[in-house]
C-alpha cells in the first residue's frame, strides 16, 4: 500500500481527481457512498468515467440482483435513471449466499469498464463489518487490485485496512471522514427505495417464454440427466398432470410439480423412486422470482421474473426488461419482486 490518508469529504473528492485508474468505493451500510459516487461525477462532469453498481440490494442504477456497468454522461446526470450497457445476473439482493458469483461479475464488469475508461468507480455494498464482510471485500480487493480504495466512515467506526492492505504497494488507500448531511435509513426506508427500484425496472416489459431443460440453472434443474423413460412412467403413475419435469443423477432425482404434494403422494413417489433421494420441488415458490440470462460473452441481457408456467412443453413465462438477445442459458435467483419480507442488510 502507498500510504493511508485521513481526508475530509469534499477534500477526497478534490485529491481523487480523475484519470485516476479503478477506484473502490468501501464503507458500511449508510455511510454515503452512493452519494460520493454522484457528487465526484458533477465535480468532473467532463471526465472519463465509467461507473460500477456493485450494490446488489441499493444499486446506483439498473436494478437490485444485476452488477451493471454505465457511462457516466454530463448530459444525464440523474444516475438512478441509467440503463445498464454491461451487467451480470446474480439474483439476489444481499452477496450473502451468493459471494463468489458476486466478486466474480464485479471483476468481470470491472474489467469491461477498465477496457473503455481512464476512471472507473466501483460503488460497493455495506457488507464489511463482521467477518464474513471482512474476507468478502479482501477477496473483492485481491480479485480487482485498484489503484485505490477509498473508505467511507462513520464517526468512531475502526477499520484495520490500512494495515491488511500494507503488503501491497500498488493500492493507494484513503479514509474518508463522514459526510455531515449522510443519514442512518431505518431498514424500511432501504426496502422502500429497493421497490422503487424494482417498479422503475419493471415499468418497460416484455414478455417471453423460457424452456424448463437443462440449460436453465436453479436450485432444482441443470444438476443432471433428464429423467429416463421408465422413471418418467413410474413419476406419471403416482402424479399424474401435476408431473412437470425430471432431473437425476446417479443417486437423487430433482422433481417439479404444479403443486406441493401431500406427504401420501410423497411417499408413493419415493417408493415408485427407490432407491434415489428425492426432492420435490412445486412450481408455486418460483413465482415472482428473479431470473437472467447467460450469453455467450458471459454477460446479461437483463433481468425478468417468473410469472406462469405450463406443464406440456415444460415452459415458464418470464415478464422482464432484456436489452438485447437472450443468451441460452437461464439462472433463477433466490429474491422475488415483489420481496419476501427478511432482515435488511444491505
Amino acid at each position: 500500500m502507498k500510504h493511508a490518508r485521513a481526508l475530509t469529504w469534499d477534500t477526497s473528492l478534490q485529491t481523487l481527481k480523475p484519470s485516476r485508474g479503478v477506484v473502490v468505493l468501501m464503507g458500511p451500510v449508510d455511510s454515503g457512498k452512493s452519494t460520493w459516487v454522484r457528487q465526484y461525477c458533477n465535480l468532473y462532469p467532463d471526465a472519463d468515467i465509467g461507473l460500477v453498481s456493485a450494490d446488489l440490494g441499493q444499486c446506483l442504477f439498473g436494478a437490485p440482483g444485476l452488477i451493471s456497468y454505465a457511462l457516466w454522461d454530463p448530459r444525464r446526470p440523474d444516475i438512478e435513471q441509467y440503463l445498464p450497457e454491461a451487467c451480470v445476473f446474480i439474483g439476489a439482493t444481499h452477496p450473502t449466499g451468493r459471494l463468489l458469483q458476486t466478486v466474480d461479475a464485479i471483476r468481470r464488469v470491472v474489467r469491461y469498464a477498465r477496457q473503455r475508461h481512464a476512471t472507473v468507480l466501483v460503488d460497493t455494498d455495506g457488507l464489511i463489518d463482521d467477518a464474513v464482510g471482512r474476507e468478502y471485500k479482501w477477496t473483492l480487493l485481491m480479485s480487482l487490485r485498484p489503484c485505490t480504495v477509498a473508505l467511507l466512515t462513520w464517526p468512531g467506526g475502526e477499520y484495520p485496512w490500512a494495515s491488511w492492505l500494507a503488503p501491497w504497494s500498488d493500492i493507494e488507500l484513503f479514509v474518508v471522514e463522514p459526510h455531515g448531511r449522510v443519514r442512518a435509513k431505518p431498514p424500511s426506508e432501504r426496502a422502500q427505495r429497493r421497490h422503487q427500484t424494482f417498479q422503475r425496472w419493471f415499468s418497460d416489459v416484455q414478455r417471453i417464454h423460457v424452456p424448463i431443460d437443462p440449460y436453465l440453472i436453479s436450485d432444482c434443474t441443470g444438476l443432471g440427466a433428464l429423467a429416463t423413460s421408465p422413471e418418467w412412467d413410474r413419476m406419471l403413475n403416482v402424479l399424474g398432470d401435476g408431473l412437470v419435469y425430471a432431473e437425476r443423477t446417479p443417486r437423487k432425482v430433482w422433481v417439479l410439480t404444479r403443486e406441493a404434494l401431500s406427504s401420501v403422494v410423497y411417499h408413493q413417489l419415493r417408493e415408485v423412486l427407490s432407491p434415489y433421494q428425492v426432492q420435490v420441488h412445486p412450481l408455486p415458490r418460483w413465482h415472482h422470482r428473479l431470473v437472467g440470462d447467460v450469453r455467450p460473452d458471459g454477460y446479461a441481457s437483463g433481468m425478468g421474473r417468473i410469472v406462469g408456467w405450463s406443464a406440456w412443453p415444460p415452459m415458464l413465462e418470464i415478464e422482464g426488461r432484456f436489452l438485447t438477445s437472450p443468451g441460452p442459458l437461464w439462472v433463477i435467483g433466490p429474491a422475488t419482486f415483489p420481496e419476501v419480507t427478511h432482515p435488511d442488510t444491505t
